[in-house]
């Protein structure tokens, strides 16, 4: 642009010097001293125009020094850092460096705004909207109360240890490490892998060991482990640092510790929301999985859900995939074993959530979570869904005051919301050899009296080329166990 009014002014000036009179292009005075001529206003000219539109362009491309946004987990935690600092940036390998955000602008330009509430819910249309970083600190500040500068933190921060902890005080912890902002915006991992423990330490020592070993592919994978405390408000201490301890080398560790007992019921429906400092979208770009500390993982798990995610990304009725190799035949029917019987390994459908590491897609999870169950809950309504082995437990649980509340089972929920709604597949691997992507130790707990052992033995060759074909027209299985059998729409 300025060379195109460079050349303008030089046509001006040269039409402006060819109508002067000879002595006045030359430039001489009468008294034989050199005067200001016309070449000399078309050089003037030139340079004037060439450091205004240098000037200007400096000026435009600098960047503004900005304070960076603090993390926050939500409203219901305080997070013990709450400070962005380019040092955990710089923690991350170059090879885990995440995709470009989905929320900027797809010419290359500034990040798009995007509207959330305090605890990342999609604001009023109508309002005015702000960058999520700018909506994060806002947050931060008005939570801790706090707007002095706060010292920057490493990559993986470690929780106050138990001992600072006040006996008896619910008060609440959590570690967490400077979160990915880059110009404005959260930059997210490709996997986020939601770890949800109590007080079984050496479960959760044997899973964050498989997680560590698993292959990612090179992928950013960040790992959030959220702590439940009981009723009387003090952390396990050995669960705390199994947590702080663990090794992670893949992305960002966080290790969230609640104010007071939430239960597993919230610990399932919040947790992958409240991971995400701007909150979970029915676009957010990462893939979860949420796994309780008695699992253990494949170290192919990541390339076989991977692949699924990709293969049924925009397949309406798919809510999800599972590590879980299928048992439970919900319609009162005989266990599947894996399902139908096939000489190679395969994937299927079946509308029944597997919980034993559960990977829900984001539309879906906000569909259940944000929108369809607070409304639900509200209606005092019983989600049973008549005919099935999952409502007869629900109603033993309710004779023993289990449900409703914070101990009940959250998949009765989904199941009834399955029943309803056209996103209620969950995709199920079949291994060959018994083996399964995700094994369930089976400690005991609030689901087990007492241990009954690992389930299956875990994938440990990734021979199985039927495993990583997610046709189109998959085989789907009726909550009977059979083929195309009964569906859970009602």
């Amino acid at each position: 642009r300025a060379l195109r009014d460079v050349r303008h002014q030089l046509k001006l000036d040269s039409a402006s010097l060819q109508a002067m009179p000879p002595q006045g292009r030359h430039g001489h005075s009468h008294g034989g001293r050199r005067g200001w001529n016309a070449q000399d206003f078309v050089l003037l000219s030139i340079a004037l125009t060439f450091f205004m539109y240098a000037g200007f362009t400096l000026s435009t491309s600098r960047p503004s020094p900005t304070r960076e946004p603090r993390e926050t987990s939500g409203p219901a935690l305080v997070a013990l850092n709450a400070a962005q600092d380019d040092a955990a940036l710089r923690a991350i390998p170059d090879s885990l460096e995440p995709t470009p955000p989905p929320h900027a602008d797809s010419q290359g330009g500034a990040p798009l705004p995007v509207k959330t509430d305090l605890a990342g819910h999609p604001g009023d249309d109508s309002s005015s909207a702000k960058p999520p970083a700018e909506e994060v600190k806002k947050a931060v500040d008005k939570e801790a109360g706090a707007s002095a500068p706060h010292p920057p933190v490493a990559a993986v921060a470690a929780v106050a240890a138990p001992s600072e902890v006040p006996a008896g005080e619910k008060a609440e912890m959590a570690s967490s490490t400077a979160g990915q902002f880059r110009n404005g915006y959260y930059t997210h991992p490709a996997l986020r892998v939601l770890v949800l423990t109590y007080d079984r330490s050496k479960p959760l020592a044997r899973l964050l060991k498989s997680l560590e070993e698993a292959d990612y592919l090179g992928d950013r994978a960040d790992l959030d482990v959220w702590v439940d405390v009981p009723p009387s408000g003090v952390v396990d201490a050995a669960v705390l640092s199994v947590a702080n301890e663990a090794a992670w080398t893949h992305g960002i560790k966080k290790v969230h510790v609640r104010k007071k007992n939430v239960g597993l019921k919230t610990q399932w429906i919040h947790t992958w929301n409240e991971s995400i400092p701007t909150g979970l979208h029915a676009d957010t770009p990462e893939i979860p999985i949420i796994l309780e500390d008695d699992m253990e993982v494949s170290k192919y798990f990541w390339t076989w859900l991977k692949k699924g995610h990709g293969k049924y990304k925009m397949r309406k009725e798919v809510a999800a995939l599972t590590l879980q190799r299928a048992s439970l035949c919900a319609a009162n029917c005989a266990e599947l074993h894996g399902g139908p019987k096939r000489e190679e390994g395969y994937n299927f459908w079946y509308p029944l959530v597997g919980s034993w590491g559960y990977s829900p897609k984001a539309d879906h999870w906000v569909r259940f979570t944000q929108q369809w169950l607070p409304a639900f809950e509200k209606s005092g309504k019983k989600p049973y869904v008549e005919g099935l082995t999952p409502t007869s437990w629900y109603k033993s649980f309710e004779g023993q005051k289990r449900c409703p509340g914070k101990r009940c089972m959250w998949t009765m929920l989904h199941l009834k919301y399955t029943s309803e709604n056209s996103d209620r597949f969950t995709v199920y691997a079949r291994a060959k050899g018994d083996k399964t992507l995700g094994a369930n130790h089976r400690e005991g707990g609030l689901h087990y009296g007492k241990a009954a052992g690992v389930d299956h033995q875990l994938v440990t060759e990734w021979t199985d080329p039927g495993l990583e074909d997610f046709p189109d027209e998959p085989l789907r299985l009726g909550l009977d166990g059979k083929e195309n059998g009964r569906d859970t729409k009602i």
